[in-house]
């Protein structure tokens, strides 16, 4: 009986989950995707990545202190 009650409280926060994020699905696919494309766009020309400039300067500092 006690197996029951939990598998159906389960199914209670389940469905709860599932209807909060068909509802919020639709937005954060979109910003999802949005933000990846910016992503993508801005890897393709490092110059205007901000990431692989801070880690192609964190290798330099490196080697510059492996020489040194």
């Amino acid at each position: 009986m006690r197996l029951l009650k939990t598998m159906r409280h389960l199914k209670l926060k389940f469905t709860r989950i599932a209807r909060w994020s068909i509802k919020f699905s639709r937005i954060s696919v979109y910003k999802i995707t949005t933000v990846t494309r910016e992503a993508l766009l801005l890897s393709r020309n490092c110059t205007a990545n901000p990431l692989s400039s801070i880690l192609k300067d964190q290798r330099n500092f490196s080697k510059a202190g492996q020489v040194s």
